[in-house]
C-alpha cells in the first residue's frame, strides 16, 4: 500500500500528482553520458558538503534540526528510510520496489517531498519484520537511496553511533 501525502508549493499548486507513480513520466530525457555526469556531480557535491562538516554523526544532524526548527524522524526497527535525490533515483526505486516486494512482506510505503522539495523525496517503507542497521543500509542503497548518505550511515554504525539512520524533515 502506497500512501501519498498532499503537499503544495509556495504558489499553492498541488505536488501530490508529481509524487504519484501511476502513469507519470518522472525523468527528463538525457543521454547516457549526461545522466552519468549529473549523477557524478551530485555525488561529488554531497561528499564535499558532508566532509566539510567534519566527522559524520547523528548528534550533528539532530543539532542542525533543532537550530533550524526541523523534526528528526528515526526509522522503526522494521522500516527503511530511502532518501531520493533525483527523478532518476525515484525511477530506480519504482523499478526495485517490485523486487523488494517479491522477497519481503511490504506493508505501508509513505512517499513525501523532502524538505528541499521535489524532485527530492523521502520514502519510508514498513516491512513485516525487524532488520539490522546494516541490512537497512544495504536495502536502502539498493532501492536508490543517496549513496553518500548510506555510506556515511555505514561509517556511523561501524563507529557505534546510536542512531546512524534518520530523516530531517519540516514539521
Amino acid at each position: 500500500m502506497i500512501e501519498f501525502n498532499k503537499y503544495t508549493d509556495d504558489d499553492g499548486l498541488s505536488l501530490t500528482d508529481e509524487l504519484t507513480p501511476a502513469g507519470t513520466p518522472f525523468a527528463k530525457k538525457h543521454t547516457p553520458e549526461s545522466i552519468e555526469e549529473d549523477e557524478l556531480t551530485a555525488i561529488r557535491a554531497s561528499i564535499h558538503a558532508n566532509y566539510d562538516m567534519g566527522e559524520p554523526n547523528s548528534a550533528r544532524a539532530v543539532r542542525e534540526a533543532q537550530e533550524n526548527g526541523l523534526v528528526v524522524v528515526y526509522p522503526e526497527s522494521n522500516q527503511l528510510q530511502i532518501d531520493i535525490d533525483s527523478d532518476r533515483a525515484f525511477n530506480i526505486f519504482l523499478e526495485m520496489q517490485h523486487l523488494l516486494e517479491k522477497y519481503f512482506e511490504v506493508g505501508k510505503v509513505k512517499i513525501t517531498a523532502s524538505r528541499s522539495g521535489l524532485p527530492k523525496r523521502h520514502i519510508t517503507i514498513t516491512l513485516d519484520q525487524p532488520i539490522t542497521n546494516y541490512q537497512r543500509l544495504a536495502l536502502q542503497v539498493m532501492m536508490g537511496s543517496d549513496r553518500v548518505r548510506e555510506f556515511l550511515g555505514y561509517i556511523q554504525e561501524k563507529q557505534g553511533d546510536p542512531t546512524p539512520i534518520l530523516f530531517i524533515e519540516k514539521p
